[in-house]
């Protein structure tokens, strides 16, 4: 990102042309914030642009890590061709979205790899929320009747699953929020990082300790926009 003087100058110079892209709805939050100064309001977009990309890659890492845990007691319960299990399938149904979910990816992915197909392929295509539906309560007896800990081996409680599935749910509304370009530097962004790195920690402490070095969470919020001096030339 450019420095604050020059991102300043750049916000100034194309003020016009960025507010015709960007409805005064999107803007009118970080107006507030920046006190009626629409150059500053448009530095604080770009700052919050900078922490939706510094989140990219601990929510992947956290994604890809919920996915596999999940995957693993799925597999364990109905082997690899769960995709196809007829108790799975009966259950599955009963949630019409993650059934579709599941039904398309199967669609999509057998058209890429034909007869090769393997069960991994059709759990890399399923959305987060298929992963975060299956670790509700419903599925308490279907999956996780020997406990969360053969997934999940440093969860605090081996059968509260209601708390392991809060916590998905919570990372995942949060990526959602950043996937769909919402405001994020005033919804506790450090507060959310540390709840995806304590998920990180119940799969893995070494693997929480490498998210946690080279995400740039931290050092982007320690760069929030300021009001430049008055005497700082903009245009």
């Amino acid at each position: 990102m450019q420095d604050v003087t020059k991102l300043a100058e750049l916000c100034a110079t194309n003020l016009v042309s960025l507010d015709s892209a960007m409805s005064n709805k999107r803007i009118d939050r970080y107006l507030t914030v920046a006190n009626g100064d629409r150059v500053l309001a448009l530095r604080y977009y770009m700052w919050n642009l900078e922490i939706c990309e510094a989140f990219y890659t601990p929510l992947q890492f956290a994604e890809i890590a919920v996915r596999n845990g999940v995957l693993k007691a799925l597999v364990a319960r109905y082997g690899e061709n769960w995709p196809f299990e007829t108790g799975f399938i009966g259950r599955i149904k009963l949630q019409p979205q993650c059934h579709s979910d599941l039904m398309q990816s199967i669609v999509e992915e057998r058209k890429q790899h034909g007869t090769n197909l393997t069960h991994e392929h059709i759990a890399s295509c399923v959305s987060f929320s298929f992963w975060d539906h299956l670790c509700t309560q419903g599925w308490r007896t279907m999956i996780w009747a020997k406990g969360i800990k053969a997934s999940f081996p440093n969860f605090p409680d081996n059968t509260d699953l209601i708390k392991l599935q809060r916590r998905i749910m919570e990372v995942r509304q949060w990526r959602n929020r950043i996937m769909h370009y919402k405001t994020v530097f005033d919804r506790q962004p450090i507060y959310k990082h540390n709840e995806i790195l304590e998920l990180l920690s119940w799969m893995s402490v070494e693997l929480r300790d490498f998210v946690r070095d080279v995400s740039r969470v931290s050092s982007i919020m320690n760069r929030r926009p300021f009001a430049l001096p008055t005497t700082t030339k903009v245009a």
